[in-house]
C-alpha cells in the first residue's frame, strides 16, 4: 500500500510541468492533483492486478480522468477552469472507492 501511495505523489510531480505550459492553463490546481492522485493510483493499482498485469483498463481510467470535463460538463479541462467544488467532489468520489477497495482486498489490491 505504501508504495502504491508514493506512486500517487511521484504521479502528480510527473504532472507539475503542465501548471507551467499555457495551453494546460484551465487544469486542476496542483494541490487537487496532490488530494486525488493518491486515491487514483489505488484504483488504478487495482484494475492492473485484477487484468492480470494488463496496464489497459489504468489507461482508460487515465483517459477518463482527463476527459470526465467533456463527458458531464461539456466543458474541456484543458481550455476551461473548472469549478473547484466539482474537483473536490472528484476527489471525495476517488477516495471513497479507492477506501472500499483497500477495505474489500484487506490491502492487498488483488
Amino acid at each position: 500500500i505504501t508504495s502504491v501511495f508514493i506512486l500517487g505523489v511521484l504521479w502528480t510531480l510527473w504532472h507539475l510541468p503542465l501548471q507551467f505550459i499555457p495551453i494546460y492553463g484551465g487544469g486542476e490546481p496542483l494541490y487537487l492533483m496532490f488530494i486525488y492522485t493518491p486515491a487514483l493510483a489505488v484504483i488504478a493499482t487495482w484494475l492492473t492486478i485484477n487484468a492480470e498485469g494488463s496496464v489497459m483498463p489504468a489507461v482508460f481510467l487515465h483517459h477518463a480522468t482527463n476527459r470526465y470535463g467533456v463527458y458531464l460538463l461539456g466543458t474541456e479541462i484543458f481550455v476551461e477552469p473548472l469549478s473547484v467544488n466539482f474537483s473536490l467532489v472528484k476527489s471525495l468520489l476517488y477516495w471513497l472507492i479507492a477506501i472500499v477497495l483497500l477495505v474489500r482486498t484487506k490491502g492487498t489490491l488483488g
